[in-house]
């Protein structure tokens, strides 16, 4: 598909929440506000491999579905954004694509795709943009989503990829150890062309939303319980992104991002940056003013299983938080301090490392003698809670299912603009739009009620005073949801009926961005993560493995007293607060740990 794409001085689409009247004709601007009411993940069937008739390309077709989408435009006034113009602004969900592979006994791979989007088939009503490898040679996955305005389900059958087949190493049949090399290195070496048809295909999807091109404001001016809230030089002011461009950190006045001057971070982890010691956010470092797809949800247990399984012991050692050689049965993400009843990753099949063993191979005059790594077995993960947000997730794990699945983690800067969208910013306000937050005056009593547990119709709703209403919107913490004991399916307060504040939802329809498990951010005060300049994986080598990966928006924990400082706090759900932006960089897993992940949109030319 062929969109507009912002130049300078020229607005690019994305969309608004406030009431403004529509630029296509029947379209709702509350769409986004909306579900299914129940889980309602991207869902691919009927996956079939083919030739395409083109030498070293093959095709796969298949059906994607899923029961709750939109796509909308609108005009936002300028009194609204704090800039000089109308803005037009249009914004959709899609799901993210991708393909694995591996042939019999070998591992698995990542499938390459066709970098043009002309090269790939979508049926009539949806449209396809490739997220192309870092190079811009190959396709790492694609875009599938609505070409014109609309809401509702979609059900699209035959959409087909054009496979780049691998070639050379890539394509032998399951692969060949190092052990293997040796063993056979006088044989003669069979070329074998690669067969898709002996291929065992995966196709994967997940539910993103766009994020439009546009100026956003960092910070809200909150003068109460300050958290290094972003600024414009000293003082209170928000500070306003309008470009891509490097950013001045830690100056006095109001063309640096300050930071309170560290004020009210986390004592032992604050920013490196402040008005006596400045520095600069370089170019390459995502600002969030570029458009960028989001994850809707956060990374479910069933996704994360579906990574862990397609690594090697190696990677998946230290995804998890138990030993892989524990039995069948283990609880795989867990912490000893911080149970959780509602952690679902277990051990399946143990899984035995990497081994060096002896080898002796014979040569004509001589037999040469060594040892030589032997692969270990990978071991086998399963989930009982497949619709609840994986948490206790180590960031190592993190950024693996960033890579395994083409897409990156998402900067601090982002997290704001995904939350608060363009409008000027609310002081103290939470990712919904307000101040408020159900459950919040613990006096008054109120808690949620879990019905349908554990199925793919759980929902909830609350008991008693103090609930949510126009202003106080949906999010957990423990106060008023202990009994609960952790975080419910994704996507939970989304129904048919919720508009933005009940379904504690974003500007721009993402969901729990604040509450459920707290979300990974790449920071801007540590040296090391400004060197991120937005890399996306392509399904193989774990990239930014220097970058630790901060929080924002709080976890499920967050709000019960007597814990450690941070917990029992409800302003950390706020938008700006920054209290744990460089903590827990390097975290090995605990119960608000989980994560979402993000990918730079893609600029056709």
């Amino acid at each position: 598909m062929t969109k507009e794409k912002q130049v300078a001085g020229v607005a690019l689409v994305c969309v608004l929440l406030s009431v403004a009247a529509s630029t296509f004709a029947g379209d709702s601007a509350d769409a986004r506000f909306k579900g299914s009411g129940k889980v309602d993940l991207a869902r691919i069937s009927n996956v079939a491999v083919k030739p395409s008739g083109e030498a070293g390309v093959g095709t796969i077709t298949f059906d994607l579905a899923w029961d709750w989408s939109w796509r909308a435009a609108w005009d936002v006034d300028a009194a609204q954004t704090g800039g000089k113009d109308k803005l037009k602004l249009e914004n959709w969900d899609a799901a993210w694509v991708f393909v694995k592979y591996r042939m019999p006994g070998g591992s698995w791979h990542h499938a390459m795709l066709a970098a043009e989007a002309a090269k790939h088939t979508v049926p009539a009503g949806a449209a396809l943009e490739v997220g192309k490898s870092n190079d811009g040679k190959k396709g790492v996955g694609v875009f599938i989503h609505r070409a014109t305005a609309g809401q509702g389900p979609n059900d699209w059958k035959g959409v087909t990829l054009r496979w780049l087949l691998p070639v050379g190493a890539d394509a032998e049949e399951g692969g060949t150890s190092e052990f293997e090399m040796h063993a056979t290195k006088d044989k003669p070496v069979e070329v074998v062309a690669f067969d898709p048809a002996k291929a065992e295909v995966k196709v994967l999807a997940l539910e993103m939303v766009y994020v439009p091109q546009c100026a956003f404001w960092l910070g809200d001016g909150t003068t109460n319980v300050v958290a290094g809230q972003f600024t414009a030089g000293l003082g209170n002011a928000p500070f306003r992104v309008e470009s891509e461009q490097a950013i001045k950190l830690g100056g006095d006045t109001a063309e640096y991002l300050n930071n309170h001057d560290t004020v009210g971070m986390e004592p032992n982890s604050m920013d490196d940056f402040n008005s006596d010691q400045p520095t600069t956010l370089p170019a390459a470092f995502p600002k969030g003013y570029a458009a960028f797809y989001c994850m809707k949800c956060e990374v479910t247990m069933a996704l994360y299983v579906e990574y862990l399984n397609m690594q090697p012991y190696a990677r998946q050692a230290v995804s998890v938080t138990a030993k892989l050689s524990m039995p069948g049965g283990t609880l795989a993400m867990n912490n000893n301090s911080h149970n959780s009843p509602r952690a679902g990753v277990f051990i399946q099949a143990p899984g035995t490392p990497d081994s060096m063993v002896p080898l002796q191979v014979a040569r004509e005059t001589f037999v040469m003698s060594g040892t030589v790594t032997q692969p270990g077995t990978a071991a086998v993960f399963k989930t009982t809670m497949p619709f609840v947000p994986c948490h206790f997730m180590p960031c190592q794990g993190a950024r693996g299912f960033a890579v395994w699945s083409g897409l990156r983690p998402m900067t601090e800067l982002e997290y704001e603009k995904a939350c608060r969208g363009p409008v000027k910013p609310v002081a103290n306000e939470y990712p919904w739009g307000t101040t408020g937050i159900a459950g919040m005056d613990l006096a008054a009593g109120g808690k949620y009620a879990l019905t349908n547990y554990n199925q793919e119709t759980e929902s909830i709703s609350w008991v008693g005073g103090n609930g949510p209403d126009a202003t106080r919107g949906n999010a957990f913490f423990a106060g008023n949801n202990a009994a609960l004991g952790g975080p419910t399916r994704v996507g939970i307060f989304a129904t048919p009926e919720s508009d933005r504040v009940t379904a504690g939802a974003t500007y721009w329809g993402i969901l729990d961005m604040a509450g459920s498990v707290a979300e990974k951010a790449v920071p801007v005060g540590e040296a090391a993560a400004r060197g991120f300049s937005g890399e996306h994986g392509e399904g193989g080598v774990v990239l930014w493995g220097g970058i630790g990966l901060g929080q924002r928006g709080g976890g499920y924990p967050t709000g019960f007293s007597g814990h450690s400082p941070g917990w029992g706090r409800l302003d950390l759900f706020r938008i700006s607060s920054r209290f744990h932006a460089r903590n827990f960089l390097n975290s090995g897993g605990d119960i608000f740990d989980g994560t979402r992940c993000v990918r730079t949109a893609p600029v056709e030319k």
